[in-house]
C-alpha cells in the first residue's frame, strides 16, 4: 500500500488501477486507503497488500461506449470512475471519471437551480468535524460516514474543508515521520490542512453556476448557503447523477 499512497499522495489521484501483467485486476480509492488507516491505523497501514483493499474486478468499457452510456453505467452503480480497456487483451487503455464528466458537460445549459433539489439530499453529504479534531479522529469520522470530504468548523460556524487527497498527501509528504512517529496521526489536528479559503455557493444560483465554479477551481465539491449559513454539499456525483437524468 505504500507504494500506491505515495503515487496518489504525489500525484492528487483520488484512484488507482491496480494490474497484474498489464491485466486490470481492481481500482484502489482514497476511501479504501482511508479504510485501511482507519483499521490498522498508520505506519502499518503502509505494509498491507493492495490486493486486501482494493475493488477485486471493477467495472470497465470499451473506447467505443458512448459517453452518456458510461455515465449512466456509473450513476447506476454510483461509482465515480469507469476504467476504459482493450476488451481482447483487458489491459488498461485510459479511464473516465467524475471530474471528466463535469468538465465535458460544463457547458451544458441548466435551469434547475440548487435549490430544486430536496434540500435533505444536499444536506446528506454534508458530514462536519471540530477544527480541533485529531487527523485520527477525523479518517475515522470519514470511514464510519462513506465519505471522502468533512467541512471543518469552529464555535458552530464552518471555515473549512479537508478532503482524503489532503489526507494521502500529507501521509506522502511526511512519509519518514509516519514511519517513525506512529503518534503522529493523534497529535496533528484537522486544521493542519484544511483549506480555510473556503468557496461556497448560493442555493439560489444555479446548477451551471455551480458547476462553472467548480470547473474554474479544479474542485470537487461546492458548499451550499442560504442566508449566509452553510445548509448542505454540492458534489460531482451529484451532478453526475443529473447528466445522466436522475
Amino acid at each position: 500500500m505504500e507504494s500506491a499512497i505515495l503515487i496518489m499522495g504525489n500525484k492528487k489521484f483520488r484512484r488507482l488501477p491496480i494490474t497484474k501483467l498489464g491485466k486490470i485486476k481492481g481500482i484502489l480509492t482514497v476511501t479504501d486507503i482511508l479504510r485501511a488507516i482507519s483499521k490498522v491505523g498508520l505506519p502499518n497501514a503502509f505494509d498491507e497488500l493492495i490486493s486486501d483493499w482494493m475493488t477485486h474486478e471493477p467495472k470497465t468499457s470499451n473506447d467505443n461506449m458512448l459517453i452518456l452510456d458510461a455515465v449512466k453505467m456509473m450513476s447506476d452503480g454510483n461509482f465515480g470512475s469507469l476504467l476504459i480497456i482493450n476488451e481482447e487483451t483487458m489491459t488498461l487503455k485510459g479511464i473516465m471519471t467524475e471530474r471528466d464528466v463535469l468538465m465535458r458537460y460544463k457547458d451544458k445549459t441548466m435551469d434547475k437551480k440548487l435549490c430544486d433539489i430536496d434540500p435533505s439530499h444536499l444536506a446528506k453529504g454534508m458530514v462536519k468535524v471540530e477544527l480541533s479534531k485529531t487527523l485520527e479522529e477525523v479518517i475515522n469520522v470519514m470511514t464510519k460516514n462513506k465519505v471522502h470530504r468533512v467541512l471543518t468548523e469552529e464555535n458552530g460556524q464552518i471555515n473549512g474543508i479537508l478532503t482524503a487527497n489532503d489526507i494521502t498527501q500529507l501521509c506522502s509528504r511526511e512519509r519518514e515521520e509516519l514511519i517513525h512517529n506512529p503518534n503522529f496521526l493523534k497529535s496533528v489536528t484537522a486544521q493542519f490542512i484544511s483549506t480555510s479559503n473556503l468557496t461556497t455557493i448560493d442555493i439560489n444560483n444555479s446548477i451551471a453556476d455551480c458547476v462553472e465554479l467548480m470547473a474554474k477551481y479544479n474542485i470537487g465539491s461546492l458548499p451550499v448557503t442560504s442566508d449566509g449559513e452553510v445548509v448542505g454539499i454540492f458534489t460531482e456525483r451529484d451532478y453526475l447523477h443529473i447528466i445522466a437524468g436522475k
